[in-house]
């Protein structure tokens, strides 16, 4: 019997237990029966409010769902009654008292139970739950015992009769190789550092031998040891260094720890091999990855790059990763256990370069060993002894090297190589000053995440945009958020040129791009059916001209892209780096073509809208002209006091006359084709209020009782009224002096 990988705790009660009754999205599967527990109703939404009030006990426990299953191996089948035994058993095994709600879910497709328990009791107390998913299995092994059922293998732990809380499983004896460390096997054609140094070590060991005598045969064999040594005098392990590979005791597996030494008959006597040892001390080896004293490394085991002064504008701290200690001239890395120095120099971001292995020991980045990908990276010719860049695509064997073997510091030399190259091609064709760099998570636990690099960590701090060499500097650490699950963008950042991106266009479309005269800076891939293209036309300084750009844009994204794309302003995959979006195979953005240039079709059709846009504006500048005449203003000023009386005779009401006069401002906009915009109809309506000689005072009272929708439109509603009916009267007398020789009355 098994349970889920990974115990779960949530928010909501209501989704758990609709997944339990109908598994979510899933199809064509049996719906869920609630078979028991200890709850009084059993619909789901009665359940959700049961829950609901017993968490409401403990309004400080955000996450009390508390969601598990237990599975039984194919082909057996157990009857309701003896599942809510075992589970009621198990339950209490893990912790949960009676006053925990809980209840149990069963599909008749499967042989398993799905428990759905809140944390809270229903006297206040709270299930914590300490190392719960050790504690699980181990529960689970005894109820397979107890109550009769097929055994499944399960872990074995260091201290078998240890409280559940306190368990750890037993590592494994010898430790096998990853991944990375086998296709560097075969492309180099030697035995692994790992398995040769576990076998000299082997060799070396025999009963009653000190640690000196030990390490000295080791030395023989060309194994440097580093005895990680304690000011005291203690003993705490050893790391081994092979090949340049450095490998800490306990990563060869546990009989090669230093407990596992001891126990092999290794003997140190403080007082009679200290001295001796000191020769072999980390003091005196110098800095490594030695056990006990492996530097700092993250949750993942992995180092950090050293950022330098430039981390502080990341937005984001690296997740899991802290530096790692290294010599003035080269950075270690640890992976899986073995420390790797590189020949390339460190210090401040820019100075540095390296690149940062994944979670299982692989390379990361594009052409690394454990990549998707066989088509990016440099090989040596060794003909001629120089670099050369090859190409491939996905799922390709990756370069023969001939009997020379590529070592990790190489693989991560020439990843890192290879971006740097992708950036200053695509930098180079761009030629922006500054860059916008965003990341988006994809998948795993980036999915959902976006990060501004530039951004600062509040609302005051300006937003910092990199130069090409700051990007550049960057690029150890964007490799590491790439590997990490997040793609990789860059929005050019410039005052005098535009850059119109053209959008999943499909492959070969960059060439009708060109036959039709467009001639783009930059055509890049980012997977097998999608292409992008960047087209670079002078900017101006004009009001309306990114308005112009993205409507440029839109046009040529209809006819040969995205048709939803919408924004000259938008940022595009940086090269070399992979692309994490679902479906996409980890694909490399590669630059197909990358011309420093602009585009002088684009250009000509901007300088068209640009040319559209001040003949319209001129059109409806005349027609305003037109409407508000010297001569038709000058009436207004002579005969306003002829209007008031007439007004005062008909007794209109503010409201009726801002009514009138504001439906004749919208009547105007709808004759030129002008966008309706309220706050300007009430505008221009005061303004017309005032030629008729209405007060200050009465042309708020009509603004405020008759537009449409103001306490919608506006929270202070007398003060937006105010507002606008005092710049409508210092326009109105700002024009009235201009239309006439007389003075402009003051109005009361």
């Amino acid at each position: 019997m098994k349970g889920m990988d990974r115990i779960i705790r949530g928010w909501s009660f209501k989704a758990v237990l609709e997944y339990c009754e109908g598994r979510g999205t899933k199809q064509d599967v049996a719906d869920g029966r609630l078979i028991g527990g200890n709850m009084a109703c059993s619909a789901v939404s009665e359940l959700v409010r049961e829950f609901t009030s017993v968490r409401r006990i403990r309004p400080d426990i955000e996450k009390a769902t508390w969601h598990n299953s237990l599975r039984l191996p194919p082909g057996d089948r157990l009857e309701d009654d003896r599942w809510c035994e075992i589970v009621a058993d198990y339950m209490q095994r893990m912790g949960f008292g009676p006053a925990h709600p809980y209840c149990i879910w069963a599909h008749d497709d499967e042989s398993a139970v799905h428990i759905v328990a809140c944390r809270i009791a229903a006297d206040g107390s709270l299930y914590l739950g300490k190392n719960e998913n050790l504690a699980s299995t181990r529960h689970i092994q005894e109820l397979e015992r107890r109550f009769g059922l097929q055994i499944t293998k399960g872990p074995e732990y260091q201290h078998p009769d240890a409280l559940p809380h306190t368990l750890k499983p037993k590592g494994p004896q010898v430790a096998r190789l990853k991944k990375a460390e086998i296709e560097l096997a075969i492309q180099s054609g030697s035995v692994p550092p790992k398995l040769r140094l576990q076998k000299l070590i082997d060799e070396a060991i025999v009963d009653g031998l000190d640690v000196v005598s030990f390490a000295e045969q080791l030395e023989a064999e060309g194994v440097i040891v580093r005895a990680n040594l304690a000011s005291t005098g203690v003993l705490n392990g050893f790391a081994f260094e092979l090949d340049g590979v450095m490998l800490k005791g306990s990563s060869l597996g546990k009989r090669y720890s230093w407990q596992g030494l001891q126990g092999r008959g290794v003997t140190y006597e403080q007082d009679r091999d200290c001295q001796a040892l000191e020769r072999y001390s980390a003091a005196a080896r110098g800095p490594a990855g030695h056990e006990g004293d492996a530097g700092e490394v993250g949750k993942s085991g992995q180092p950090v790059p050293d950022l330098g002064a430039d981390a502080e504008h990341l937005g984001t701290a690296v997740s899991g990763l802290e530096p790692q200690p290294s010599a003035p001239s080269h950075r270690s890395w640890i992976v899986d256990g073995a420390s790797f120095a590189s020949n390339y120099p460190v210090g401040r971001a820019g100075e540095g370069t390296g690149g940062a292995p994944d979670a299982d020991g692989a390379i990361v980045g594009a052409g690394g060993f454990g990549a998707a990908s066989g088509d990016a990276g440099f090989e040596r010719d060794e003909g001629s002894g120089s670099d050369r860049e090859f190409g491939g695509t996905v799922g390709s064997s990756r370069p023969s090297v001939g009997s020379k073997a590529i070592d990790v510091q190489q693989a991560l030399s020439r990843d890192h190589a290879y971006k740097v190259d992708a950036w200053r091609r695509q930098a180079a064709a761009l030629g922006a000053p500054t860059y916008r760099i965003t990341l988006v998570g994809r998948v795993g636990r980036a999915q959902g995440r976006a990060i501004n690099l530039g951004k600062g960590r509040s609302a005051q701090q300006a937003e910092k945009f990199f130069d090409p060499a700051a990007v550049e500097a960057l690029i150890p650490h964007l490799r590491h958020r790439n590997a990490a699950g997040f793609d990789i963008y860059v929005t050019p950042i410039d005052d005098q040129h535009h850059f119109m991106v053209i959008d999943d266009m499909k492959p070969g479309a960059s060439g009708l791009l060109s036959r039709l005269g467009y001639a783009p800076c930059l055509v890049q891939t980012s997977s097998t059916r999608n292409e992008q293209a960047v087209l670079k036309t002078t900017k101006t300084h004009r009001f309306d001209e990114q308005s112009l750009a993205n409507c440029l844009v839109q046009e040529i994204n209809k006819a040969h892209g995205d048709e939803k794309f919408s924004g000259v302003i938008h940022p595009f995959r940086m090269a070399g780096f992979s692309n994490k979006k679902p479906g996409r195979s980890n694909a490399f953005t590669r630059i197909i073509e990358a011309v420093p240039r602009l585009c002088k079709k684009a250009g000509e059709r901007l300088a068209q809208l640009r040319d559209a846009a001040d003949a319209l504006a001129d059109q409806l500048r005349r027609k305003r002209i037109q409407l508000l005449s010297d001569k038709a203003m000058t009436d207004a000023v002579r005969t306003a006091d002829a209007r008031r009386q007439a007004r005062e005779g008909r007794a209109v009401s503010s409201a009726a006359a801002f009514h009138e006069a504001a439906a004749a401002v919208r009547q105007s906009a709808s004759d030129f084709g002008w966008k309706v915009d309220e706050s300007r109809v009430d505008f221009q309506a005061s303004m017309v209020m005032f030629a008729d000689g209405w007060t200050e005072s009465e042309t708020m009272e009509g603004l405020m009782s008759s537009s449409p929708a103001l306490s919608g439109r506006h929270l202070d509603t007398g003060a937006y009224a105010l507002r606008t009916v005092q710049r409508a009267r210092k326009e109105f007398e700002e024009r009235a002096s201009k239309a006439s020789t007389h003075p402009a009355p003051k109005l009361k």
